[in-house]
């Protein structure tokens, strides 16, 4: 099968046949046993949202823009309520944003041989990497998919200053903003290409990719540079406005109360901060490197300033067609940097643009056959670019291995357990997050505090969590009388009272046992 050369945009070509073919590992990432991770966190928010947006309420969790909610409250009204119907659209989105990187690679290569099978590649590491929101009903895979689409639709309109993509970016940008107010960071993107529009008339790189009509279009933009920018800046909000309005249509009279409520919700989080570990302390208002160090605790710290190192070389390898890619990348990164909200999610926008750049570091930019440079030079640049790809790769690796062996984990686990141990409407103590227990054990009696005694008949534990709330289990393990099998599930504890031993007849508590929350206590 031959590769494609520069040039063409038209049809079905045998990359993109190429690209479906290695798209199905994508597609077994994303949904191999998608529902067996314990739910948690904010997915039971989106997920109750999306359940009350089916029953009419469409308020419910105002604090975000509806699209992701709505896409998951279509997926639970066709497919009924349960894990999976939730995270289908995460999934799906997550998906298709690799289709998105490698078109961007193809652009900002050239469509080389080397540019073709270099976005194939990266298509196939963004599948592979552990892009954690691509298997949980949250708002952030819809998000990458948006900003990345934009960054695509940006990149293709200045190849041509068609109005289409103008159009189509702006339409992108709409989504994004109606999924999370901070996919407003998509327009950034188009930003250098009303810049550079001029210029590009006369860039080779460009010319040579155009037809007749398109360079009639830049050379049109030439002559009335100020009245074609402001044209294109008007559909692109033509396109945005309509895009994300849209979205709001089946709020109906409730539509305006929802924006409302997000604006002025997101503002005051903002002032108020959110305590959160960073380095080991829980910050209110975490340092301005967060983002990167959460990436790191994530992938690790050799892949992440491997991929980060691997973003500055494509950014200069290619630096006259990555310029829409490079200003979302900044956007992103400066905005988060900036934010007064550093949580562990906020950082996976930017892993999109960032891989697409690490990937263009593979491929040697236009001017590297110049004769003034060193033969070796570009195909040594390449080869070090590909050695920094290999501890992505083996992060890659490892995040196969994990999925494709997935078991049940923590709070799936504890629930199976104590259905098996102690009887329907048994009383359970919960010292984990509530909701995330309650939606394995609809039937049980749960409570955050301790019976009078002590000794409750299970005490479930997520130790990060009872950590962080000030719930000391050591002590309570001096104060107890009765005897409990102890089960450790990952993140999660599970103490089960064996009943078949005899509590300590003493009573009474010893001293400083006051301090644990007990009921009547």
């Amino acid at each position: 099968m031959s590769l494609p050369h520069a040039g063409g945009h038209g049809g079905v070509r045998p990359r993109h046949l190429l690209l479906l073919l290695v798209s199905l590992a994508g597609v077994v990432m994303a949904t191999w046993r998608l529902g067996v991770a314990s739910t948690r966190g904010d997915e039971i928010y989106y997920r109750d949202a999306a359940l009350d947006h089916l029953a009419g309420d469409w308020l419910a969790n105002a604090q975000h823009p509806p699209l992701a909610k709505e896409l998951m409250a279509l997926s639970m009204g066709v497919l009924g309520d349960g894990t999976i119907p939730g995270r289908l659209p995460a999934a799906t989105c997550a998906w298709l944003t690799g289709f998105v990187v490698a078109g961007l690679v193809w652009e900002v290569t050239g469509r080389t041989k080397g540019g073709v099978l270099t976005g194939v590649g990266a298509a196939l590491l963004w599948w592979l990497l552990p892009f954690e929101p691509a298997r949980m009903a949250t708002l952030e895979a819809p998000l990458a998919l948006f900003v990345a689409l934009a960054t695509w639709a940006w990149l293709r309109a200045r190849v041509g200053w068609s109005s289409w993509w103008f159009l189509l970016g702006g339409a992108a940008v709409g989504l994004a903003v109606a999924t999370k107010l901070t996919g407003a960071l998509a327009v950034a993107g188009l930003l250098p290409v009303l810049l550079l529009g001029v210029r590009d008339r006369r860039d080779p790189a460009v010319l040579s990719r155009l037809d007749p009509r398109a360079r009639r279009r830049l050379d049109r933009l030439a002559t009335r540079p100020v009245r074609r920018t402001v044209t294109a800046l008007a559909v692109a909000a033509v396109g945005a406005l309509a895009a994300w309005a849209a979205c709001y249509l089946p709020l109906g009279g409730d539509a305006l109360e929802a924006v409302r409520t997000s604006v002025t919700f997101q503002a005051e989080h903002a002032a108020q901060g959110h305590a959160h570990p960073v380095a080991g302390r829980d910050q209110l208002f975490p340092p301005w490197w967060s983002g990167w160090w959460y990436q790191a605790q994530h992938l690790g710290p050799v892949a992440t300033t491997a991929l980060w190192a691997l973003a500055v070389a494509g950014a200069v390898r290619h630096r006259r067609r990555s310029t829409p890619v490079v200003a979302t990348l900044a956007a992103s990164a400066l905005a988060l940097a900036v934010s007064p909200l550093q949580l562990p999610h906020y950082q996976y926008v930017w892993w999109p643009t960032l891989l697409v750049l690490g990937a263009a570091a593979w491929v040697p930019g236009p001017g590297a056959t110049a004769p003034r440079r060193a033969p070796w030079a570009p195909r040594v640049a390449s080869a070090l670019a590909l050695a920094l790809t290999l501890p992505v790769a083996g992060v890659a690796a490892q995040h196969v291995r994990g999925v494709l062996t997935l078991e049940v984990d923590d709070y799936r686990a504890a629930a199976l357990l104590v259905e098996r141990s102690v009887p329907e409407q048994t009383p359970v103590t919960v010292w984990a997050q509530m909701r995330a227990v309650r939606l394995g054990l609809p039937t049980q009696e749960l409570s955050t505090r301790l019976p009078a005694d002590a000794n409750p008949a299970v005490l479930v534990v997520d130790l990060q969590w009872a950590q962080r709330k000030g719930l000391d289990l050591a002590l309570w393990e001096r104060c107890r009388s009765a005897q409990y099998d102890r089960q450790p599930l990952g993140a999660v504890v599970v103490y089960v009272r064996d009943d078949s031993v005899q509590a300590d007849p003493s009573g009474g508590l010893p001293e400083g046992c006051e301090a644990l929350p007990r009921q009547g206590g």
